[in-house]
């Protein structure tokens, strides 16, 4: 397509139409904003470069999110390049793209396949061990609180013994949905391995992980499960000390929570 200066479409070739699903009469006059790219933090910075680069006289290459009229996203690997008059003025934009959709939402897949664990939907443990290490790297910088808890489904196996891996498996995503719910928007929350998950609570004082360990024991305790009915968790808890490893983090919250299953399990026990 090409556009005048303001960035309105001058012209449109059919396969253009075609892709955005508008009507060719439809297209003169419009801008890219028009066609609905998506209104994420990510998208507004990277429109707001793109304007930057085209500014100075730039080319611009990026892959964007528009929608067709019925609201079908698609992704658009967009190259933009301004043409300029003898006078070094700006007076057109010329706009070649190519539908990736299916590319983007292979890679997708790929990546929710190499970093989320396929029952639950929480981040599997090798993914958590790189978020555990971020963390761990951010807090010492910064000199922030980062606090780890491990937590553990009491009597798990007589869940399989008695009902049967389906409903264990029920049970584990289930928990996995309420400690989701039960944390902040930048908490992470990683299935371990088993019955056991672990939660990071970035820039979270020892008080605070505290007080969110028992919202989220209380939340899994009012729990019932169709077929086995009340579950319960035990918690260790440990808030990072000055230039401790996060190995070092991790084995004291594991051993809170081995001192909370011999304390008689639906507990937390912190270190």
């Amino acid at each position: 397509m090409v556009t005048d200066a303001a960035e309105r479409i001058i012209f449109a070739n059919a396969a253009f139409a075609t892709l955005t699903g508008y009507p060719a009469q439809d297209i003169a006059g419009r801008t890219a904003a028009d066609f609905g790219p998506g209104e994420s933090e990510d998208e507004a910075s990277l429109h707001a470069a793109r304007r930057e680069a085209l500014a100075a006289g730039g080319e611009f290459r990026a892959t964007f999110v528009y929608r067709r009229p019925d609201g079908t996203p698609y992704h658009l690997e967009q190259s933009t390049s301004p043409i300029i008059d003898e006078r070094g003025r700006i007076t057109h934009y010329v706009s070649v793209g190519k539908d990736v959709t299916a590319r983007v939402v292979r890679e997708k897949a790929l990546h929710r396949a190499a970093t989320q664990d396929a029952l639950t939907g929480l981040h599997n443990r090798r993914h958590g061990e790189q978020l555990l290490a971020k963390a761990h790297r951010k807090a010492l910088a910064r000199g922030k609180p980062l606090s780890v808890l491990v937590c553990d489904v009491d009597h798990f196996k007589q869940v399989n013994d008695r009902f049967g891996h389906p409903a264990g498996d029920r049970v584990l995503a289930d928990i996995g949905r309420i400690l989701r719910q039960s944390v902040r928007s930048g908490d992470a929350v990683i299935r371990w391995g088993g019955e056991e998950f672990v939660i990071l609570l970035d820039n979270c004082p020892q008080p605070a992980a505290v007080e969110l360990a028992e919202r989220i024991r209380r939340r899994v305790e009012a729990h019932r499960d169709v077929d086995a009915g009340r579950l319960t968790l035990s918690l260790g808890l440990a808030t990072l000390r000055p230039q401790e490893t996060q190995q070092d983090l991790v084995a004291r919250a594991d051993a809170a929570l081995y001192q909370a299953k011999g304390a008689g399990r639906n507990r937390l026990s912190f270190a």
